[in-house]
C-alpha cells in the first residue's frame, strides 16, 4: 500500500475521532446541500441520524426549523444553505430545531464554506452548539421576573407591561380597555386568626375565582399582599361594571381552608380608558382611588369619579 494513502487514511480516521469527541453537533454537506457526515452529537441534537447523501435530508429538509422569534425557517434559507449560496461564513445564529418526536432543541448555528487547495467550493462544515438548557433557564428566570411565586399569576411588572401594550394598541386604533384593582376585605383578620398558611391558601384560591370571570384576552395579576389587578381588553364602563360585579360574587363564595369554611369579600375600583385616564400612571391612581372609595363606602365596587378624595384604607391621605 502506498505510504501516502495509508497516512491519508490514518489522518481521516483521526479527524473523525476528534469530531466525535467535540461537545457540539458537527456535520458536513456537499455543494448541493446533501449531508455527507455527522458526528454523534449531531444525532442527539437532530433526534435521529440525518440520512447521508439523501435528497430528502438536503439542508436537513425533513426537520422543521425555526428562527429564534418562532417563525418557520425555509430550508433554502438555513445557515448551511446561506453559507453555500453566499460562499460566506454564518456564525452564532440562534435557531430552533423540532425533532421527529416533537421535542424542541435550541442551538447556535455555525456554517462555513469548505474549499479544496485550488479554492473550489466543496461544501460546508456546520456546527450546532446545543443551548437548550441555557434557554430553559432564561425562560424560567423571565417567568419568575413577571409572575407571582405564590399564586402563579402575573405580577405588577407584567400588569404594567399589559397596560402599556393596551395603550399602544388603542392609540393605533384598537379597542378601549379598563383597569380593575381590588383589595380583599378582612384578610389581615384571617392571617391573625388562622395563620399565614391559611392566608396563603385564600390568596391561591383567588386565582381560579378571578380567571373564570374574565376572557383569555384579559390579564389577572397579583400586585402584592391581598391586592389584585385586572386589565379588561375591549371593555367600556358597562362591561367593566358587569365583570367587576361577577368578580365580587365569585370571591364572595364560601371556601374551604383547612378545617375552616371561610368567606371573604373585596373592594373593587374601576378606571376606564379614556374617560378615567389616558396613561398608565393616571389609570393606576384613579383605579386605586376608586377602590379605596368602595372600601370606605362598603359599596363593593366604585368607578373613578374626579371628585373622589385621595383616601387610604385608614382614612388618611396616601403617601
Amino acid at each position: 500500500m502506498d505510504a501516502s494513502i495509508h497516512d491519508s487514511g490514518q489522518s481521516q480516521s483521526f479527524l473523525l475521532q476528534v469530531l466525535d469527541t467535540l461537545p457540539a453537533a458537527a456535520y458536513t454537506c456537499d455543494v448541493s446541500g446533501l449531508i455527507t457526515y455527522c458526528n454523534r452529537n449531531a444525532v442527539d441534537v437532530w433526534g435521529r441520524t440525518p440520512r447521508i447523501n439523501d435528497p430528502a435530508d438536503r439542508f436537513c429538509g425533513s426537520y422543521r426549523l425555526f428562527y429564534a422569534d418562532g417563525r418557520l425557517m425555509p430550508h433554502e434559507e438555513c445557515w448551511m444553505a446561506l453559507a453555500l449560496r453566499d460562499q460566506a461564513s454564518y456564525n452564532g445564529q440562534e435557531v430552533v430545531i423540532e425533532q421527529p418526536s416533537g421535542a424542541i432543541r435550541w442551538a447556535l448555528a455555525h456554517a462555513n464554506p469548505m474549499r479544496d487547495a485550488e479554492g473550489r467550493l466543496l461544501g460546508a462544515s456546520n456546527v450546532l452548539v446545543d443551548i437548550t438548557d441555557r434557554k430553559r433557564i432564561e425562560e424560567q428566570l423571565a417567568y419568575q421576573a413577571t409572575h407571582d411565586a405564590l399564586t402563579g399569576l402575573p405580577n405588577r411588572s407584567k400588569l404594567l407591561q399589559a397596560l402599556s401594550k393596551a395603550l399602544n394598541e388603542v392609540e393605533a386604533g384598537g379597542e378601549p380597555f379598563a383597569l380593575l384593582l381590588l383589595d380583599l376585605d378582612g384578610f389581615k383578620r384571617i392571617n391573625d386568626t388562622f395563620g399565614h398558611e391559611a392566608g396563603d391558601e385564600v390568596l391561591m384560591q383567588m386565582r381560579p375565582r378571578l380567571q373564570k370571570v374574565v376572557t383569555r384576552d384579559d390579564l389577572v395579576a397579583r400586585l402584592g399582599g391581598d391586592e389584585f389587578g385586572i386589565v379588561l381588553r375591549g371593555a367600556d364602563e358597562l362591561r367593566a361594571r358587569r365583570v367587576g360585579a361577577a368578580i365580587l360574587a365569585s370571591i364572595g363564595l364560601p371556601m374551604r381552608v383547612g378545617e375552616q369554611r371561610l368567606t371573604v369579600g373585596a373592594s373593587l375600583g374601576i378606571a376606564t380608558w379614556p374617560d378615567q385616564g389616558r396613561d398608565v400612571s393616571r389609570l393606576l391612581r384613579h383605579a386605586d382611588l376608586a377602590m379605596y372609595a368602595a372600601k370606605r363606602a362598603r359599596s363593593g365596587l366604585e368607578v373613578y369619579a374626579g371628585s373622589q378624595p385621595a383616601l387610604s384604607p385608614s382614612g388618611g391621605s396616601p403617601a
